[in-house]
């Protein structure tokens, strides 16, 4: 996986294909998550790593239900804690792990777009995530505090809404998507001190590219 590019793909699934062994789920479970955190930190190659997993899916059934928990993990992180369990506990280790991937939230957000266009991520799941992404810009956007946090979160929300964006153009859930992030723009600056001067441009071309059927330019 290390060594993959566009040039050395067909090879790598090749060989991927020939030492990995379907009873070996242990197995099958780290490859996922380490797909997973280099998708995150290597943009460029999100589309090659999506189509990898998409393809090896069709002859090891396991990563399809790796997936759906890995795909529920990122969406917890975008759920901000403010009160950390109990050190030693069960819980407080999935609050660490979580705050660990909350690192790579911009990496995974394309990752993750790509895995839906393919139809490895439920549409309706997917829809929720860009909802529950809406709502805590509409929740924290007058924060000076969160201010890093929206433009963060505004970047995520462009990744997926860019990568995904055949799937937005017939979704029905999208038009009220642009309806609730055109409302944040119209918002006068003064009012969103928790949108940077780069977050809220952000924001607004993506509303513009929403205004054009969700085509970027």
């Amino acid at each position: 996986i290390n060594r993959i590019g566009y040039s050395t793909y067909d090879a790598t699934k090749v060989f991927m294909e020939q030492i990995l062994s379907s009873d070996d789920t242990e197995f099958l479970d780290e490859l996922m998550k380490y797909v997973f955190q280099k998708a995150a930190t290597e943009s460029s190659f999100c589309p090659l790593y999506a189509k990898l997993i998409h393809e090896l899916a069709d002859e090891f059934v396991h990563f399809r239900k790796v997936m759906v928990n890995l795909f529920r993990d990122y969406t917890a992180i975008f759920s901000e804690v403010t009160t950390a369990p109990d050190p030693g506990t069960e819980s407080y280790r999935a609050f660490v792990e979580a705050q660990e991937r909350k690192k790579f939230r911009r990496g995974y957000s394309q990752f993750v777009a790509e895995l839906v266009k393919m139809g490895e991520v439920d549409n309706t799941e997917f829809a929720n995530l860009i909802q529950q992404i809406v709502t805590v810009l509409e929740t924290i956007h007058t924060d000076a505090n969160n201010s890093l946090l929206c433009e963060e979160y505004i970047d995520c929300l462009a990744n997926m809404c860019k990568s995904a964006s055949g799937i937005l153009r017939v979704a029905s859930w999208a038009p009220e998507v642009k309806v609730r992030l055109a409302a944040l723009t119209a918002l006068p600056k003064a009012s969103v001190p928790g949108f940077t001067n780069k977050g809220r441009f952000a924001l607004m071309d993506l509303v513009a590219a929403a205004d054009r059927g969700w085509v970027y330019r």
